[in-house]
């Protein structure tokens, strides 16, 4: 159930942070932005601070005390020097999000007690007992039966076509981008032998990885690295570095 989507940033700020450090699962929810006077200068998230959240709300000492509560989202700001300030904003935990646990815990109180029923009539009927059902009581279990299994058939065979389209839709995407990529170099071939273009080229690399929103490591036929986005420096963490087995 890991969300394998395209990324629209680098990995590389990630990668090369220590992970003691790191905590995507918190980081994710919030949104925050930074304020300079008063004005928004800076945002990231999903939240739309320029126009959910006025300014004017900036003044509310509720705000850097206990927070505010707007629209279904919480917001906690934090001041600093030169009438600076940080918002922090989280979605509310609403009670769709509730009802959505007390479902997943239900089915998982369900499967367990199946289980354990399930096992305690096999001892049972290893034991010598045996298992009798009366007329009415094996129609009600061939019903069940009848209405449960095809249930889970259809839903394992709509759940593998979902999961076999999503992941061919996300080669497809990768390999369109790689294309992109691969044409937008090609268009400038001649930078590739000229050891004087270096600066050109890394810049012709930076432009393809924000186009293409990947990260981009130009190598010649002798496995010599020639442009690289981001920074060279990165090989440190064990990234790509200057050579390549050619």
């Amino acid at each position: 159930m890991t969300l394998k989507k395209l990324s629209s940033y680098s990995v590389l700020p990630e990668l090369l942070i220590d992970q003691k450090f790191f905590q995507p699962s918190v980081v994710s929810q919030f949104s925050y932005a930074g304020y300079d006077h008063g004005r928004l200068v800076y945002s990231e998230g999903e939240f739309d601070y320029a126009n959910r959240l006025p300014a004017t709300r900036l003044r509310d000492p509720d705000l850097y005390a206990n927070g505010l509560e707007l629209g279904g989202f919480q917001h906690l700001a934090v001041r600093g020097a030169r009438q600076r300030a940080v918002v922090m904003t989280t979605a509310r935990y609403s009670l769709a999000d509730g009802l959505a646990n007390f479902s997943f815990q239900f089915l998982l109180s369900a499967g367990f007690w199946l289980a354990v029923g399930g096992a305690w009539l096999l001892l049972r009927r290893r034991a010598g007992a045996r298992l009798r059902l009366n007329f009415s009581g094996r129609i009600q279990l061939l019903l069940n039966m009848g209405i449960v299994v095809p249930l889970a058939v259809v839903s394992i065979a709509t759940a593998s076509q979902l999961i076999a389209s999503y992941r061919l839709d996300l080669i497809r995407t990768y390999e369109r981008r790689g294309r992109l990529a691969l044409n937008s170099v090609r268009a400038q071939r001649r930078l590739l032998a000229d050891s004087t273009a270096r600066p050109v080229l890394a810049a012709l690399a930076r432009n393809v990885a924000a186009l293409t929103e990947t990260d981009v490591n130009l190598y010649n036929a002798r496995g010599a690295l020639l442009a690289q986005q981001p920074a060279p420096s990165s090989s440190e963490a064990g990234l790509p570095g200057a050579l390549l087995n050619p």
